[in-house]
Formats: C-alpha cells, structure tokens, sequence
C-alpha cells in the first residue's frame, strides 16, 4: 500500500461523531464531525493569525471566529457556513474533544483555550 493510499485510507475511517446544530433555518440538523490532525490545526491557526495563546482572547475576536469557522470547515465542511451565531463554536468544542486536544471553556471568551 502507498503513503497515499494508507493516508486516504486513515482520512477515510476517522473518529466520527453525530451532533445536532441550528441552522439558520431554524431546524436542528443532525451533523457529523470528524477528527482532526495536528497540521489541521496548524493550518487553522495559520489561517486565522492566531497562536495558542491567543485563543479566546476577546480583543481578537474576528480572528478568533476565523479560527473557528476553519476548524469547522475542516471538519464538516461548507455546512458552517449556514450555522446560526455561536453553533460553530459549540462544535469546535467537540471537535477537539475528539481530536483529543485538551481545552478549557470559560464563559464570556471567544471559543475555547487550549490547555498547554
């Protein structure tokens, strides 16, 4: 078996996990999240601006959300994109938990802190 075939292979049978979220239809859907690697959340982090530290840092919120957004996005696809307010980061929430990536919530921040 190639690299390539062993990589698509363990991409295919990630951890999974069915949740429900409100769409902006105001329907709860039922959806599955998958697992996430470490270079995922590199690249989300890349892709928002932020370091670890920054997470749920208030006075970085549009980057916070980006962070979120590509969290979700690399999970479960354009469906955030028609999440309602705040349902993105009550998933990114179980997708790390999944991912096993050790965080803490804190009512009032952006999204939850990674555990260092």
């Amino acid at each position: 078996m190639s690299h390539g075939e062993e990589f698509r292979l363990v991409l295919d049978n990630a951890l999974t996990e069915v949740v429900e979220a409100q769409a902006i239809d105001g329907k709860k859907h039922q959806i599955r999240i998958r697992a996430l690697g470490e270079v995922e959340l590199i690249e989300a982090l890349n892709q928002s601006g932020l370091e670890f530290y920054d997470l749920g840092n208030m006075e970085k919120l549009k980057s916070c959300l980006m962070f979120i957004h590509a969290i979700c996005n690399k999970s479960i696809g354009d469906f955030v994109k028609v999440l309602q307010w705040g349902e993105p980061a009550k998933l990114l929430v179980r997708i790390f938990a999944i991912s096993n990536i050790p965080v803490t919530v804190t009512p009032g921040r952006p999204g939850p802190t990674i555990i260092q």
